[in-house]
């Protein structure tokens, strides 16, 4: 015969998910999509004056490693500090953490 969960009128604890959790689902890949694109965007009119300025031609001129190397960038930066605030957001309790409520 099995024994029966004694019931405390607590609803059952919920496992808490990690910090990992939240930066692999989709949210953090919108978030730096967007840091990219409209990082893009509200480069385009300097970018332009610039060139115009130095070349008298409205295209800037960067070469494929300079783009490459500036979108890595901001995806570290932007994916970076989509980590640490969820870390920090989702550390638990100090009263939980060193066991106070049991």
């Amino acid at each position: 015969m099995q024994a029966r969960p004694r019931r405390t009128g607590r609803a059952p604890r919920r496992p808490r998910l990690t910090a990992a959790d939240h930066i692999e689902n989709g949210e953090a890949r919108i978030v730096v999509l967007a840091a990219l694109l409209f990082g893009a965007i509200a480069t385009v009119p300097p970018l332009v004056g610039f060139s115009l300025g130095l070349t008298r031609s409205p295209t800037p001129s960067i070469s494929i490693i300079g783009a490459i190397a500036i979108v890595a960038l901001t995806v570290a930066l932007s994916w970076g500090a989509i980590a640490m605030a969820t870390r920090f957001a989702m550390r638990p309790a100090p009263i939980d953490a060193i066991g106070g409520r049991e």
